[in-house]
């Protein structure tokens, strides 16, 4: 997900309107900059099914820290 000028050291959330019990979501800064990106993960946390995520938007946001 490209988010101009992102940087190290910003907070990054990430959710899904279709939100499932089982699904974890985490995202990390890839690119900094103005061109900046943020990898979106979905992990399945179930212990044997496997999960079809249905449609939706995925949410991002990053904070900047307060120094």
């Amino acid at each position: 997900v490209t988010l101009p000028n992102i940087q190290g050291g910003d907070f990054v959330s990430v959710s899904h309107t279709a939100a499932s019990a089982y699904i974890e979501w985490s995202g990390a800064i890839t690119t900094t900059g103005a061109g900046g990106t943020v990898t979106a993960r979905a992990t399945n946390r179930h212990a044997s099914a496997a999960i079809d995520l249905a449609s939706g938007t995925l949410l991002v946001r990053a904070i900047k820290p307060k120094l």
